[in-house]
C-alpha cells in the first residue's frame, strides 16, 4: 500500500470537494462547446451506452476498439445508430494505434 501525506490527501480531497461544487449549467453556457462521453464504461454494450449518454444531454460519444469488431462490416448500421441517439462521433479509440511512422502502412491496414 503506498503512503500519503496528509497535506496531498487534504490536497486531493479540497480539489475533489471544489469539483462536486460546479455546476454543469456552466458549460451549457459556453458557446459551441459539446460535451461527449465514452462508452467504454457499458462493457461493450454500445447501443446502450449511446441510449443513455445521449438521454444525460452529451452531444457525442466516444467508441473504442470493440466496436469495430462488431460494426465494421455494418458501418451504416453504426452511424444510423449514433444518428437517431442525436449524437455525433467525436473520437474512436484504439489500444492498438502506432504513432511510429515505420509503422504507419500497418496500422492502416489493420482498419
Amino acid at each position: 500500500m503506498t503512503q500519503i501525506s496528509r497535506r496531498n490527501f487534504l490536497c486531493q480531497a479540497g480539489l475533489l470537494t471544489s469539483a462536486t461544487l460546479i455546476s454543469w449549467d456552466i458549460f451549457a453556457k459556453v458557446p459551441n462547446l459539446n460535451l461527449a462521453y465514452s462508452a467504454i464504461t457499458w462493457g461493450g454494450k454500445d447501443l446502450d451506452a449511446m441510449k443513455d449518454i445521449a438521454s444525460l444531454g452529451f452531444k457525442g460519444v466516444q467508441l473504442r476498439a470493440n466496436t469495430y469488431d462488431t460494426y465494421k462490416t455494418k458501418v451504416n448500421e453504426l452511424k444510423d445508430q449514433i444518428i437517431t441517439n442525436n449524437l455525433v462521433l467525436p473520437m474512436f479509440s484504439s489500444g492498438n494505434v502506432e504513432i511510429d511512422p515505420a509503422k504507419e502502412q500497418s496500422t492502416i491496414d489493420f482498419t
